[in-house]
């Protein structure tokens, strides 16, 4: 069985595995993460995997720098398991910062129309 061990940081913290599908997934702040580990618990059956995922227990049971050295070590060089990740368009993510952060009570139409 896989143990978690805490984790929380570290070059493997946001990476999540869907061990039926031997996937590893990486997810980036702000392209989706918290959407994609509420998938992970809806496919293990986690009644509230609506809720905000990231201070559950159970998806940190799952989590890549949780498990023990040797365990990631055995999911590493195991070539049935297969790597993802999702990126953004680096434009889309900058006018989307702006937009939140900078002008954060506009709409931002006008600089979507223009884009």
């Amino acid at each position: 069985s896989i143990l978690s061990q805490g984790g929380g940081s570290g070059s493997y913290q946001n990476m999540i595995l869907f061990p039926e599908g031997k996937l590893a997934f990486c997810g980036i702040p702000k392209v989706g993460i918290t959407q994609w580990i509420q998938f992970l618990r809806f496919t293990f059956g986690a009644r509230d995997y609506r809720a905000h995922p990231h201070s559950k227990r159970d998806q940190r049971l799952l989590r890549f720098d949780s498990m023990r050295e040797e365990v990631q070590f055995e999911i590493l060089n195991d070539p049935e398991w297969k790597f993802a990740v999702f990126f953004r368009d680096p434009e889309e993510r900058l006018l989307s910062a702006y937009l939140d952060k900078v002008r954060p009570n506009g709409d931002g139409d006008d600089l979507v129309a223009n884009h």
